[in-house]
Parts: structure tokens; sequence; C-alpha cells
């Protein structure tokens, strides 16, 4: 009986990854419909053929960290949420696209709501996105991508950051939640 349940236990693990595996390799593939983009170019004149390629890439790479997070992530510019806004209009293709790329639907939630912690949601969008481009998130000396397009297209309200000031709250932040699990655990050990 528990060899038959360990057996279940590790099918289940391995379609998880594997699964997960199909749905990454999807996502990184993936074409934004070219009526998704015809609408973004609209509101979005100044920017070239390239540079709204760096804004799909960076919409990619926060589907791809929301999708690996168990919480929600902020989204870090005001440009790349505009591309997701226009996605979200298509609603067909949108609930097709998530189905495909996270095998559930992913919400939109304001920045500034109080349905979910923002500082965590913050710390989890630097924390992952740092990682995603191999830096370390304590010590980069570069923004992830995402955390600077808004600076590099000049995007008017867009979401500016100093590396510096993220990386100390990061690791403020970061202390905190240390110190939040060992309190929690006073009798563990």
């Amino acid at each position: 009986m528990w060899l038959l349940l360990l057996f279940f236990g590790f099918l289940i693990i391995i379609v998880f990854i594997v699964r997960s595996k199909v749905q990454d390799a999807y996502l990184e593939k993936y074409q934004f419909p070219e009526t998704v983009i015809a609408k973004f170019k609209e509101k979005h004149k100044t920017l070239t053929d390239a540079d709204i390629e760096l804004v799909q890439e960076g919409l990619r790479k926060y589907f791809y960290i929301s999708s690996h997070s168990s919480d929600i992530v902020i989204m870090p510019s005001v440009v790349v949420d505009d591309l997701w806004h226009e996605f979200i209009l298509y609603s067909k293709e949108y609930n097709s696209f998530c189905r495909q790329a996270f095998g559930r639907f992913l919400h939109h939630s304001p920045n500034d709501t109080k349905t979910f912690d923002v500082d965590m949601a913050r710390f989890l969008a630097w924390e992952k996105s740092c990682k995603l481009e191999g830096l370390n998130p304590f010590t980069t000396s570069e923004l992830p991508s995402i955390f600077k397009i808004d600076e590099q297209f000049n995007i008017k309200n867009g979401l500016y950051y100093s590396v510096s000031k993220e990386r100390y709250w990061y690791r403020r932040y970061y202390e905190k939640l240390e110190e939040e699990r060992a309190n929690s655990c006073g009798s563990c050990g």
C-alpha cells in the first residue's frame, strides 16, 4: 500500500515538473496577437518596433515570475503594464493564453490595492526578476530589465528605480521576514 502511495506521489511530482516546463516553453515562445500590438502602438507612438519587442519581453518576464510565485507580484513597469492591459481586453485570446501558460487565469490587480501585501509583492518582484536575469538581489549593480524599462523609454509617469535603494529596501524586508520566521518558530529546534 505504501509503495503504491509513494509511486503516485512521485508520479504527481513528475507530472507537475513536466507541465511546468511545457508552460515555460509556451510562454517563452509566445507571440502576442498583432491586434494587441497594434492597439499598444497607437498609445505609444514614440516606441520603435525594437522597443516594443523589449516591452513584450518584459511582459513575458513578468508572466514568468508571476507563474513561479505562490503570491502576487507587483508590476514594476507602467509601459509593460500598458501592454498587459491591452492583452486583457482581448479576453478570449488572453484566457486561452493563461490556460496554456499558467494552467489558470492570471488576474490583474492594481499595485495600490488593499487586497494583498504590497510589500511582499514588491519583494518578490525584485527577488524573482533579479534571479531570472542572473543577478544577486542583495549585491547587483544593475536593475533587472523590467525595473529599468520605463526610464529607458522615458515613459511619462513611469516607475523609476535606483538600484541602491532597491537593494537597501530588499535587504531590510528580507531581514524583517527572517525575524518574523525566527519569532514564529520560538519553540522550534
